[in-house]
């Protein structure tokens, strides 16, 4: 298992792809309306769990598909 995590900087520059491509992975039948405050405390308050808990996570910082790259996930 492993957490993915987006920083504030992603979020702000990629919102809209973030909000584009939501159910690519997950196959959700609905969309997720949230704003970019609301995923950016979300993804903040995710990462200190993490943290807190020592769970395996990523936090994508600028670039998706390279930073993706070479993760495996057991």
């Amino acid at each position: 298992m492993l957490f993915l995590t987006f920083s504030k900087q992603y979020i702000l520059k990629q919102y809209h792809t973030i909000k584009r491509k939501e159910n690519i992975i997950e196959k959700r039948k609905e969309s997720y309306a949230a704003s970019k405050e609301q995923l950016i405390k979300e993804h903040s308050v995710l990462k200190e769990q993490c943290k807190k808990y020592k769970l395996p996570f990523i936090e994508i910082q600028e670039d998706y598909e390279s930073e993706m790259q070479g993760v495996v996930v057991v």
